[in-house]
């Protein structure tokens, strides 16, 4: 039976919170969608919760699935996403089991989808921050408006190391045409592949379509930052989690960066940008501002909380050029003017958020779902940064 999406779970060792992804879809009772659950966890514990309850479910939406063997994270995704493809189906999208979808916002999406079935269609997510106490929502603005944003503006935003992944196509956070999943899978062999497969699936997207469409309201809830190796690398902490992230590497971290002994987030994503710009070999990639990539560097290392780690970093970036006054020796002309700054974005990105404190996950996850953020009584701020133009919905 033909489904209107496809909805790719991939999850290890985490039963409890993968079982919270799949009711977020399945309660959804009016559209015909096919969930496939991919277990790659090593542990006999977790493996037989979350089997047992698929079981349970008895829902012909619900399939589990189980590679051979775990493997690393790229690996498993494009395993996963084989899977998918076998359904009948024209569109698809991971859901990590970190995240959930707020009621009703995929009845919002699918009316999307189907009025522009050959575009990507990216939208935003609400963050429960519960790595630390107390326990804190971050609510976005939210306009309901749909913008077409063009791929070279989502490009040239990362060329500036402007932290705004809200449009950025990740796989995590869109729905995708069949037809370009094939095109990147016959062109590279694989969709998926390097260290973070969201990102290198977002660049290599990007060198095939000309635009995107950018749903301005949050669709998702993403929380569990304890057990988020992205999370933990930002803050400079070696959890479990993170710990089996770095032993499974296909590569070592920010091989393609220009700086690849800076460990920061940003300096992972950058490190992709410039492994798709060399494999694809496409103009539209822009050089990186390199003025404003070690300013991004400058502003992770502060967010590390091991002080030992952050004084390393310090020091590896000052050896690079970086200044302790924050400012970086200039080699060339500044485009500072041009566009603005990593740290302008970041500062007013804050002040559009509706910051929430809980004693408990569980409480805020719930308010998140319940409620969404503060609709914009203007136009929205981030639409000066992608400069997308609104469309029809």
């Amino acid at each position: 039976m033909f489904k209107d999406a496809v909805i790719v779970i991939p999850t290890r060792n985490r039963a409890d919170l993968a079982i919270n992804a799949i009711r977020s879809v399945l309660d959804e009772q009016k559209w015909n969608v096919q969930v496939i659950v991919s277990d790659n966890s090593t542990s006999a514990e977790e493996l037989a919760k979350l089997s047992d309850f698929c079981r349970k479910a008895d829902d012909d939406r619900l399939r589990y699935v189980r590679p051979a063997k775990p493997l690393p994270i790229s690996e498993h995704w494009e395993w996963a996403l084989g899977q998918a493809l076998s359904e009948e189906s024209d569109h698809f999208t991971f859901l990590t089991d970190r995240m959930v979808f707020r009621p009703h916002s995929l009845a919002e999406i699918f009316r999307i989808i189907k009025r522009y079935p050959d575009k990507i269609v990216c939208y935003m997510h609400d963050k429960v921050f519960d790595f630390a106490r107390p326990i804190t929502i971050y609510q976005n603005e939210w306009s309901g408006k749909l913008y077409e944003v063009q791929s070279r503006r989502l490009l040239e935003l990362s060329a500036q190391s402007v932290m705004y992944d809200a449009g950025m196509p990740r796989m995590l956070n869109c729905f995708v045409p069949r037809s370009l999943l094939e095109t990147i899978r016959q062109r590279f062999g694989n969709v998926f592949s390097s260290i973070a497969p969201d990102w290198v699936f977002g660049y290599r997207a990007l060198a095939h379509v000309d635009s995107i469409l950018f749903f301005h309201k949050a669709a998702l809830v993403h929380y569990a930052q304890s057990v988020s190796n992205g999370e933990s690398a930002h803050r400079g902490i070696m959890n479990e989690t993170y710990s089996t992230f770095v032993k499974e590497m296909p590569k070592p971290r920010n091989s393609d960066a220009p700086f690849p002994e800076i460990i920061t987030v940003w300096n992972a994503v950058v490190s992709e940008y410039c492994w798709v710009k060399k494999e694809t070999r496409s103009a539209k990639f822009p050089e990186l501002d390199m003025e404003k990539y070690m300013q991004a560097l400058a502003e992770g290392i502060q967010a590390i909380e091991d002080p030992t780690v952050k004084s390393e970093m310090t020091a590896k970036l000052a050896a690079r050029g970086w200044q302790p006054d924050g400012e970086p020796k200039r080699t060339g002309p500044s485009l500072a003017r041009k566009l603005l700054s990593p740290r302008r974005i970041i500062t007013k990105a804050k002040l559009m958020v509706s910051p929430l404190k809980f004693e408990t996950s569980e409480a805020a996850v719930v308010y998140a779902l319940e409620h969404s953020g503060p609709k914009s009584r203007s136009q929205p701020w981030d639409k000066d940064l992608h400069r997308g133009v609104e469309i029809a919905l």
